[in-house]
């Protein structure tokens, strides 16, 4: 572990400047970082509008099906991240929202990966991406923040499943979550539903961690 906060370095992906003394991959409009093995991609700058154009199509990776849009987004950057990997050495993989779906599909491939980190990340492929994933990658920690919608698409209905088990801020504190606890919190706070997702901010999961004082500390 090389003791960087992941949910720092994502926030800091964001910043126009990038991530300090980081390698920074840019292709078009995609972004990534690489800081001694711990691979940052950045998410969407309008989650809104990321939401409204969302390209839900499946495509065939590493004998599942994903899709088309975050594998397009995960590729382009592929060939910078591995000339900036350091060989025989442990990597980390990070990323909020489609930075966080960027961050599971290179989990799968990517040389030497010990550990992956998401906050906000959307359902990325099938149910048999999910049963791969969870044999390849060996500790991945997938985080929602309250009414966060994005986690939610797309739609199980569609054929996505997670593929890492989710842990979830309840508004008081983290815990594992189950099938039913989005939906009673909906139920719960069904008034502001419609303004959901600032839960999907990268600021809100900074103020979630820092609510939930007893909360574990984050590190890759």
């Amino acid at each position: 572990m090389n003791g960087y906060n992941p949910l720092d370095l994502c926030a800091s992906s964001y910043d126009p400047q990038g991530i300090t003394g980081a390698v920074d991959i840019q292709v078009g409009s995609n972004r990534a970082f690489v800081l001694d093995n711990v691979v940052t991609f950045r998410g969407t700058q309008n989650p809104r509008n990321w939401l409204n154009d969302l390209d839900a199509k499946f495509t065939r990776y590493q004998g599942a099906y994903v899709h088309a849009g975050f594998l397009n987004y995960y590729l382009s950057l592929k060939p910078g991240i591995l000339k900036s990997l350091k060989p025989n050495m442990p990597v980390y993989i990070t990323g909020h929202s489609l930075g966080g779906a960027a961050a599971l599909l290179a989990a799968m491939e990517l040389p030497n990966v010990e550990g992956v980190c998401t906050f906000g990340a959307p359902r990325v492929g099938n149910r048999r991406f999910a049963r791969l994933y969870r044999v390849l990658v060996k500790q991945t920690r997938c985080f929602v923040n309250q009414l966060d919608p994005v986690p939610w698409v797309p739609f199980a209905l569609w054929g996505y499943r997670h593929a890492a088990p989710l842990t979830y801020f309840n508004g008081t504190e983290w815990e594992e979550l189950d099938c039913f606890c989005y939906l009673k919190l909906l139920l719960k706070n069904w008034r502001s539903a419609d303004d959901a997702v600032q839960y999907h901010f990268i600021k809100s999961y900074q103020e979630a961690f820092a609510w939930d004082r007893n909360s574990t500390p984050i590190t890759i």
